[in-house]
């Protein structure tokens, strides 16, 4: 019995290990999530890694996220309204603080080019 919960317990450390990002990997970006359109309410936070640049990104939760705070160091982060990084591309470049994206529509996709 404690055999199988040890193993059990093992794997549950492995499977929170793999989710982090790769050794190395660099955070170009940070997304906090709101559901108002005001930046006031947070949902949580996505980390926008190198391994994620120039590549469309689906916000978790898009359907509840109404506003993101935002701060990046390099490039520009484009957000849409759509899952495939197509509808109301607005673009947000190089934040130096933290900045607030808000508007009529939910934020469900979003983009990092260097």
């Amino acid at each position: 019995m404690q055999l199988i919960a040890l193993i059990t317990s093992s794997l549950a450390l492995i499977g929170v290990a793999s989710a982090a990002p790769a050794e190395g990997t660099t955070r170009y970006a940070t997304l906090e999530l709101m559901s108002d359109n005001k930046c006031s309410v947070a949902l949580g936070e996505v980390g926008v890694f190198d391994t994620d640049i120039n590549k469309c990104k689906t916000v978790p939760g898009g359907e509840n996220v109404h506003s993101l705070e935002f701060r990046q160091q390099e490039g520009n982060l484009y957000t849409y309204t759509d899952v495939t990084c197509h509808l109301d591309g607005q673009v947000r470049d190089g934040a130096t603080g933290n900045q607030c994206a808000c508007g009529e529509k939910y934020y469900r996709s979003y983009k990092l080019v260097c």
